[in-house]
C-alpha cells in the first residue's frame, strides 16, 4: 500500500512564495488536496513563520512609495496605495487566517528531544546543512523531515543550497543526508524550488498553448526589462530561450503557469554582452485569452567577467518596486553576437 503524500516547505520558501499564496504555492495546495496529501510543518518552522512573514512585510513596506507586488499577492489584490501604520498587525492577522484555512492539509510535527540531540550531533560534526548561521535550525528541520518520511511519501522543498551536493539545488541531497535516509530506511525527494516539486507531484500537465501564453506575457516582461535598461545603461536583445510550464488548478479556465525566459543584451557603456534571465508566474485563462496575477519574481543579469548578478525592480500594474533577488544556480551566459 502506497504511503500518503507529504510536502515539507522550508521557512525561506514560505517567505519567498508570499506565505504560500503565490501561484505556485496555490497549485501545490490544490495538488495536495486532490491527492489527499499533507503539508508537513515542523515545529521549528511553525514557530517562526508569523514573525518571518511580518518581517518580510516590513522590509517591503520600507521600500515602497506605491503598491507592491508582494502585498498585492498576499492580500489577493485587495491592497490600496496607502500603507497603514498597523501594517505588521494586519499582515500577521491575515497570515493567521491563511494558516487556519490550511488546517485540513497541515501535518504539524512536534519537536522532540531525539530531534534536538540528532541535530546537535550534525552541528558538532559540521556536516551539511551546517555551513553558515541558523545551522542548528536547519538540522532540526532535517530531523523532522526524516521522521515524517518514515510514514509518508516525502517531498522536501528548500532553497538553501547547503542541503545539496556541491551546494547546488539542481543536484541530489548532500551525501551525509543520503546516508541518513539509508540508515533510517526512508526516501526523501528534495527540490530547490516549488516548481521542481510540482513537476513531480502534480496530476498531469494541462493542454497549454505555450505560444499564446508567451505572446501575452512577453510584452509585460519586455516592458519591465526595458524600463530597467534605461537605468542600467544596457539594451535588450532578442529572446534566446523559453521554458513555459502549466499546472492544473481547481478551475477549468485557470491554468497555473510558471515560466523562465532568457534574453540577450548588450551594455551601452562597455559594449559587453549580457544575459538576462527572468523567472515569473501567472494564471492563464484560455477563454479570454488573458493572464491573471502576473508576477515577475526574479530577474538576474550575468556577464562573462565574473558572472555578476544584481537586483532590479519588480512591477505590479506599472508601479516600480525595489525587490532583492536571490542568485540562481548555474544559469547560462549567452553570447549576444551568436545567432
Amino acid at each position: 500500500m502506497s504511503q500518503p503524500l507529504c510536502v515539507v516547505v522550508d521557512t525561506s520558501v514560505w517567505r519567498s512564495e508570499v506565505g504560500l499564496r503565490s501561484v505556485a504555492a496555490k497549485t501545490l495546495l490544490y495538488t495536495l488536496s486532490r491527492r489527499h496529501g499533507f503539508l508537513g510543518l515542523p515545529e521549528v518552522v511553525d514557530s517562526e513563520l508569523s514573525h518571518q512573514i511580518a518581517q518580510a512585510a516590513e522590509e517591503e513596506s520600507a521600500k515602497l512609495r506605491s503598491p507592491s507586488n508582494w502585498f498585492q499577492t498576499f492580500f489577493d489584490g485587495g491592497w490600496g496605495c496607502a500603507i497603514p501604520e498597523n501594517l505588521r498587525d494586519r499582515v500577521s492577522l491575515a497570515f493567521q487566517k491563511h494558516i487556519d484555512s490550511l488546517a485540513p492539509l497541515l501535518l504539524r510535527d512536534p519537536l522532540t528531544m531525539a530531534q534536538v540531540r540528532s541535530a546537535l550531533s550534525m552541528v558538532n560534526a559540521k556536516v551539511p546543512p551546517n555551513d553558515k548561521h541558523q545551522q542548528f535550525k536547519d538540522s532540526l528541520i532535517w530531523q523532522s523531515v526524516l521522521g515524517l518520511a518514515a510514514r509518508h511519501e516525502l517531498h522536501f522543498v528548500v532553497n538553501d543550497a547547503a542541503f545539496f551536493e556541491g551546494k547546488n539545488p539542481k543536484n541530489r541531497l548532500a551525501q551525509n543526508l543520503i546516508d541518513d535516509c539509508a540508515r533510517n530506511g526512508v526516501e526523501v525527494n528534495a527540490y530547490g524550488s516549488l516548481r521542481d516539486c510540482l513537476g513531480m507531484i502534480a496530476e498531469g500537465e494541462p493542454n497549454l498553448n505555450t505560444g499564446l501564453v508567451l505572446s501575452l506575457i512577453l510584452p509585460e516582461v519586455v516592458q519591465k526589462l526595458e524600463a530597467d535598461s534605461t537605468v542600467s545603461n544596457w539594451v535588450l536583445g532578442k529572446l534566446a530561450r523559453q521554458e513555459i510550464t502549466g499546472f492544473k488548478t481547481d478551475e477549468a479556465n485557470r491554468v497555473a503557469v510558471d515560466y523562465r525566459l532568457s534574453f540577450k543584451a548588450r551594455s551601452h557603456a562597455d559594449g559587453l554582452g549580457r544575459t538576462v534571465h527572468v523567472h515569473g508566474s501567472c494564471y492563464f485563462d484560455p477563454s479570454g485569452p488573458r493572464t491573471l496575477e502576473h508576477h515577475v519574481q526574479n530577474v538576474t543579469i550575468l556577464w562573462k567577467s565574473g558572472a555578476v548578478t544584481r537586483s532590479f525592480r519588480d512591477y505590479y500594474a506599472g508601479a516600480p518596486i525595489p525587490r532583492p533577488l536571490p542568485f540562481p544556480q548555474q544559469l547560462p551566459i549567452l553570447d549576444p553576437d551568436e545567432e
